[in-house]
């Protein structure tokens, strides 16, 4: 089985519990309870690339941790990242650049994309003004929404590929 450790970065309240939840159990819960360090939840998949199984250690963090993530120990043996904004707050997105330059200095190599969450509550699906670095970092992106399950799994299948893929796990 290839085992899998991913991060999901972000600021507080961006939806990275409920992503974690919504793929594990299909749904999230109705009340927002702040994530205190991190939670590790599993998630296995038992046609996973090349046939293979495949699970997922999903590292929920705490999203007061800011870059200060990176001098902790919780990245240790990580593969992969997610960098989780929420579109309704562009401040979220401006933090996940920062993050996003540090995994890669950290840990260069591994997988990262961003997810784009609460697709659900914008008015136009298309209007999520990026800031430019993210525009031109050519990182992969999703838009998600955690409350619906609207390009949870899909995103969580492209980093089990691409991990695979790339000889990761």
């Amino acid at each position: 089985m290839n085992i899998c450790k991913i991060m999901l970065l972000g600021d507080m309240g961006v939806g990275k519990t409920s992503l974690a939840q919504q793929l594990k159990f299909g749904k999230i819960s109705g009340e927002y309870l702040s994530t205190v360090g991190f939670e590790v939840l599993t998630y296995e998949i038992e046609d996973g690339p090349g046939g293979q199984p495949f699970q997922f250690l999903i590292w929920d963090t705490d999203g007061s941790f800011g870059s200060t993530i990176f001098e902790t120990v919780y990245l240790k043996g990580a593969q992969a990242a997610f960098f989780v904004g929420d579109v309704t707050r562009p401040s979220t997105l401006n933090t996940l650049q920062v993050l996003s330059q540090q995994f890669e200095t950290t840990l260069p190599g591994r997988y990262s994309a961003l997810v784009l969450n609460k697709i659900d509550l914008l008015a136009t699906p298309g209007d999520i003004a990026l800031p430019e670095g993210l525009q031109l970092s050519g990182r992969t992106q999703f838009l998600t929404s955690a409350k619906t399950g609207d390009g949870v799994q899909d995103a969580f299948l492209e980093a089990a590929e691409t991990v695979v893929r790339r000889g990761l796990v």
